[in-house]
């Protein structure tokens, strides 16, 4: 029998080897649970920033109109507009504002309390008006980068002189110089040209309000207590909406210093930092050559592919090596992966284009879904055969037939992906390779200079056609080029592609206007009863009944909620109905009754559509009424503290009657940037910001993860202290063939063995098979 199964399986694994199934990273990682509202400091949430109404301003205590020693800045965040000219204006100091300078005994970077003593005295503005922020351009590259200090302006001069307010720390001819100091007579800055930080000219003209953004740090629409401010450097692309590298600290609350680890106040977004979000420097200049060191015209194998970084240059040949090209495979002793100097022995070396030009970036489809996704390899189609040739330049690792190919290595003779002869697929587009190499690439801005540097870090992207994932750092972008000084410090390596939790992912959200929320109509007679379970409807939404990949958001029988339904679940084909106001059901309790959804308030389904907590209505988050607690995804009952109170529900988007549609309000991380809704995908609903005079998804906040964002499904296995077993069949520490043939069926079926665990690979199961034949 053993004989026989055996020969089976042999045919089976010569299937499985020949597919070349790459093996799976694991992108498990811990998130909160579901039912839980993304705050700051989570591993999910993004530091969107908001405009903030405000004007830099000072209390002139001996009423001389010049701001001196014995004044204290302030930035006034309680006035009623700061875009006219402010010529004349005097407003008070009140509860909110931010100390730029110390006030006697209260140190700078503080903001006003009610019971402060410098509450209501009257502010003037500066000479300069709100064109009072400019830098010292200490590496004269005449470009406001992440290493130059900035000052506030007091006099109007555009020059550091005394009494200008430094906003970082500076140190020039061995003196150190605090952030939030003065400048004193003597001090060695004194003098230096101030530059305006978006023109880089010497005379200040930059309106500062342009610059402010705050987080919301507590969702509530309004600068409150807990949320932090910044000054952006500007870049003129979707990065001015996030907290990005080069962005100054202006105020950062102390709580979040010290409970969250927050960086201080008067230091500079760094990468690495918790607050920086990544978004990538576009430039369709780059191009993707080879080096012509025979001067023949043609590639020849083991000729050094190069990425030309800057193949416009008018000083220097285009088509050579330049310093600053980066190498993706081997040239002598220079290994892939790094950057040409200027003193480099292939500096200068001859460039061409491969036979496919530009238009030479291709995937196998190891999977054969038909899309290019996270397991998907990699290559560089040197011939432009539109397979994999000899030749051509692995640039992922790839399993293929039991072997293992490092990434940015070249197809040989006799390797196992050059005899599979595979179709390479345009990864835009899924045929022939059709998408040119710099619609594809980006790179991260890492000193925030401008221009391709150094430390800087290149991407080629997984395309979606989302407007803010195609410019951010997100699930399934491959690294091309890392510094190793960056390697060195915990960024993941070059030849891997972002994961889930790595430092880089950038949380954007699939947006699908068909996921509906439904119920269960047991009985059929399309009336919600208590007891039936509610559902997002997930997958194949024109058919009205449960399907797998829909989620449960109440239980159905022995299925918890939070669970997502399967092939083999008793409520599959179950028929759903709508609710009495079909997808407008999500309402908010205003808890603190300022008249806005905030990260405090809860969330329910509201199922009998009369704007009130009711009888049967469901809990979305955790509710406490009247000191009892009720959990998330809970139904209302008679006699609960909620229901008696009769509470009104709000829309979250309008803070009126619940009219906004549940689609609006939801979308999902594709975690395995498969394209589609599945296991290890995770779904949110949104709290949406909206301006009266735009559409909701303009805004870049709104397609992805931020603060007050409600988790709607986790997979089970990812929430924070949860462990699934994802590999059943070895309990016992026996492998039987039964146990092979179910693996087998997961592989087939691409189905994890539960919920957030890695798919099933082909290695897998030939390790099951040689442990099982080992058995006797």
């Amino acid at each position: 029998m053993k004989i026989s199964v055996l020969s089976v399986l042999a045919v089976v694994l010569i299937m499985l080897s020949s597919i070349g199934i790459a093996a799976a990273n694991d992108i498990k990682c811990a998130w909160e649970p579901c039912g839980t509202k993304v705050e700051q400091a989570d591993i999910d949430a993004t530091y969107e920033l908001r405009p903030i109404k405000a004007m830099w301003a000072y209390q002139d205590s001996n009423s001389d109109g010049v701001f001196n020693n014995n004044d204290v800045l302030y930035i006034d965040t309680v006035i009623d507009d700061v875009l006219p000219a402010l010529e004349g204006i005097q407003t008070e100091v009140e509860e909110g504002d931010v100390r730029l300078t110390n006030y006697h005994e209260i140190p700078a970077n503080t903001k006003v309390q009610s019971t402060d003593v410098d509450r209501k005295g009257t502010l003037k503005e500066l000479p300069g008006g709100q064109t009072v922020v400019g830098f010292v351009d200490i590496n004269n590259d005449n470009n406001y980068d992440l290493g130059d200090p900035l000052y506030v302006d007091t006099d109007g001069d555009s020059k550091v002189s005394v009494n200008d307010v430094r906003l970082t720390e500076r140190d020039v001819n061995n003196q150190h110089h605090e952030a939030y100091s003065r400048v004193a007579s003597g001090d060695w800055d004194v003098g230096n040209d101030l530059l305006d930080v978006v023109t880089d000219l010497t005379n200040i003209t930059t309106n500062i309000v342009w610059l402010l953004g705050f987080i919301d740090s507590d969702s509530s629409g309004d600068w409150t207590c807990p949320d932090t401010l910044y000054l952006q450097q500007l870049k003129g692309t979707i990065a001015d909406n996030f907290a990005t590298i080069g962005d100054l600290r202006l105020y950062i609350p102390p709580e979040a210093i010290i409970n969250e680890k927050w960086p201080s106040c008067g230091t500079k977004v760094e990468q690495m930092d918790i607050d920086a979000t990544y978004i990538l420097d576009l430039d369709q200049n780059i191009r993707i050559r080879y080096g012509d060191v025979n001067s023949n015209g043609k590639y020849d194998f083991s000729e050094t592919i190069y990425l030309d970084m800057m193949p416009d240059s008018l000083i220097n040949n285009p088509y050579a090596v330049e310093a600053g090209d980066v190498r993706l495979s081997a040239y002598h002793n220079y290994k892939p992966n790094t950057k040409v100097f200027s003193t480099d022995i292939d500096k200068n070396n001859p460039l061409r284009d491969l036979p496919g030009g530009q238009f030479v970036v291709g995937y196998v489809d190891v999977n054969n879904n038909n899309k290019y996704d996270v397991e998907d390899p990699l290559y560089v189609d040197t011939d432009s055969s539109g397979r994999v040739t000899v030749g051509d330049l692995r640039l992922t690792p790839r399993d293929a037939m039991e072997d293992t190919y490092e990434g940015y290595t070249l197809v040989a003779n006799g390797d196992f992906d050059a005899i599979l002869n595979e179709a390479l697929e345009d990864t835009v587009v899924n045929g022939p390779i059709t998408t040119p190499v710099w619609e594809l690439l980006g790179y991260i801005d890492s000193d925030c200079s401008g221009d391709w540097t150094c430390p800087d870090k290149l991407y080629l992207q997984q395309i979606t056609g989302d407007f803010v994932a195609d410019q951010g750092v997100t699930i399934g972008d491959f690294r091309i080029y890392i510094p190793q000084e960056a390697i060195d410090h915990g960024w993941p390596s070059c030849g891997t592609k972002v994961r889930q939790c790595d430092i880089d992912a950038v949380y954007t959200l699939t947006i699908d206007s068909q996921i509906r929320i439904l119920f269960g109509d047991v009985n059929s007679n399309h009336i919600y009863d208590i007891g039936e379970t509610v559902y997002v409807d997930m997958v194949n939404r024109g058919r009205n009944v449960v399907e797998a990949g829909d989620v449960r958001l109440t239980p159905y029988h022995d299925y918890a909620e939070n669970t997502k339904v399967n092939s083999t679940s008793i409520d599959k084909n179950n028929e759903l109905y709508t609710f009495p106001s079909d997808q407008a059901v999500i309402g908010y309790v205003d808890n603190n009754n300022n008249g806005a959804y905030d990260l405090y308030d809860p969330l329910y389904v509201d199922t009998d559509n009369n704007n009130r907590v009711s009888k049967g209505d469901v809990r979305l988050t955790e509710v406490t009424a009247s000191g009892v607690t009720y959990g998330r995804y809970t139904v209302v009952e008679s006699g609960d503290w909620d229901l008696l109170s009769n509470t009104v529900l709000k829309d979250p988007l309008t803070n009126g009657p619940i009219v906004t549609p549940f689609m609006m309000f939801v979308g999902y991380i594709d975690s395995d940037c498969s394209g589609d809704w599945t296991c290890v995908d995770k779904l949110y609903l949104q709290q949406l910001w909206v301006d009266d005079n735009e559409d909701v998804f303009s805004f870049p906040s709104n397609h992805v993860v931020t603060i007050g964002d409600l988790r709607l499904y986790i997979p089970p296995s990812e929430e924070i202290g949860v462990e699934e077993d994802c590999n059943p069949w070895d309990d016992d520490g026996v492998i039987t063939a039964q146990e092979i043939i179910q693996a087998i069926s997961l592989w087939s079926s691409q189905t994890p063995p539960a919920d957030g665990c890695d798919l099933v690979t082909a290695r897998g199961i030939i390790a099951m098979i040689a442990t099982w034949s080992s058995q006797g």
